[in-house]
């Protein structure tokens, strides 16, 4: 019994990602806690609405500083804690995919500082869009991201 029901689970998991696949173009992922994954996506039809840029042809639409100042209001506005957390990373990237436009984003990395070894480390990605937009993520299982992309 348990074999089929963990079987039916993945199709539900299957036919829901591949559903939800279709209506959402998958930028980026991140590790998150206890082996779950944070997935950021955007619906497809929003996609033609972003600025087009063509990397090295002149300064992206949105800048470095300017990603920086939205993720930090972002952090400051949900969790209230957002003045703890350091920017550890930044990078800027691509996203390409048959039939929409490239979709360029900078993803950022905040996390804390522990004062001791035994403090725990808080992280928070962000993903930012080049209209300035912060792309809302999704938590799923390892099982659940495999199952995605498997079947892409």
């Amino acid at each position: 019994m348990k074999y089929i029901l963990t079987f039916l689970q993945s199709l539900v998991l299957l036919g829901s990602a591949i559903a939800g696949e279709q209506g959402r173009l998958i930028v980026t992922f991140a590790p998150s806690d206890n082996d779950r994954v944070q997935v950021f996506g955007i619906a497809r039809p929003d996609v033609k609405n972003l600025p087009i840029w063509a990397s090295g042809s002149k300064e992206p639409p949105l800048s470095v500083g300017e990603a920086v100042v939205v993720s930090r209001n972002r952090l400051n506005n949900s969790n209230g804690g957002g003045d703890e957390l350091q920017l550890d990373d930044i990078h800027l990237a691509k996203k390409s995919s048959a039939g929409v436009n490239e979709v360029w984003f900078y993803h950022l990395l905040f996390s804390t500082s522990p004062k001791k070894i035994s403090d725990p480390v808080r992280t928070q990605h962000i993903v930012v869009l080049m209209d300035g937009r912060i792309l809302s993520s999704e938590i799923m299982s390892e099982k659940e991201f495999e199952i995605l992309f498997m079947h892409r």
